[in-house]
């Protein structure tokens, strides 16, 4: 085993905060270096892009001083699933009149406009950020080098997470693959077998059959705005997660970092409960250090 790291950076709507209180103190720590790759998906995606910029706390105060107003709609939640499905099954709606629960747009905005996430940086950066997209034509992972693409493109499929966000028309075909996988350990160990692993799940580790139950819904949701069996790929993403705890339990080259509660959920907007679980991810990077030691 050599002594290169590989990340891998989950998503989970503003639980990405999480995640990003653990770079911040990577970011701290100053161990690029050792970095080989990194690997994520819908808010890891943003995480890692303002961590290989160097601009952690920049991009963390996204999500608590940007996000927490005029991004996420707790009140579309119902409605839009029942346009979403009436679209898809009775009769085609007007696309413009289709809500969403999140807005992505606004997201976007933020990192170009406000708190200007650096491209030329990140383009430039020596360490390579593969981000994991779903096919909808194809029902596959796919992973795209950011350096190889055009970043916004890749920042904005990889947060497109059906059923909350209606797709874009210009969007593409390539959607958040969390909702398939939200890990998958499988892969990056098989592509670095010498390296050690530091993956970072937003969510809990306590798993029920509550997970199950939400999959079979958003799986149906899902089916009426695209043309393909996206059940089953919802179906698959329980028995993934608790696949990938199992690998990171027993691989002694991985470091699974997960919050150690549940108290933040996808859709918080609470300031003071979103600095609190940015702090939790800070101090559960602590344990980075004796992982590298090993």
């Amino acid at each position: 085993m050599n002594d290169k790291i590989v990340f891998y950076l989950g998503g989970g709507g503003m639980l990405g905060l999480f995640g990003a209180g653990v770079l911040t103190k990577v970011q701290e720590l100053d161990i690029y270096d050792k970095i080989e790759a990194i690997y994520a998906c819908s808010a890891g995606v943003f995480n890692s892009s303002y961590f290989l910029t160097h601009q952690m706390e920049l991009g963390s105060s996204i999500y608590y001083e940007d996000l927490t107003q005029d991004f996420i709609e707790t009140k579309n939640v119902l409605h839009g699933a029942l346009q979403r499905m009436w679209n898809g099954y009775i009769k085609p709606l007007d696309f413009n009149k289709i809500v969403n629960v999140m807005h992505l747009d606004r997201l976007i905005e933020v990192a170009k406009n406000d708190k200007v996430l650096d491209v030329s940086a990140l383009e430039s950066s020596p360490i390579p950020l593969y981000v994991k997209l779903f096919n909808t034509e194809t029902l596959d992972i796919e992973y795209k080098n950011i350096h190889e693409n055009n970043p916004w493109q890749l920042l904005k499929a990889s947060a497109s997470a059906i059923p909350y966000y209606f797709p874009s028309q210009d969007n593409g075909k390539y959607i958040d693959a969390a909702i398939k996988e939200p890990l998958g350990l499988e892969y990056v160990l098989k592509r670095h077998p010498d390296s050690k692993v530091i993956a970072i799940f937003n969510l809990s580790q306590k798993r029920n059959v509550g997970h199950y139950l939400k999959n079979v819904v958003e799986g149906m949701v899902a089916n009426s705005m695209y043309r393909g069996t996206f059940s089953k790929c919802f179906m698959k993403r329980e028995p993934s997660i608790r696949k990938d705890l199992k690998i990171a339990e027993e691989n002694e080259r991985v470091l699974l970092i997960s919050p150690s509660h549940d108290f933040v959920e996808s859709w918080t907007t609470d300031e003071q409960e979103l600095k609190q679980f940015y702090q939790d991810g800070k101090d559960a990077a602590d344990i980075i250090i004796e992982f590298l030691k090993k």
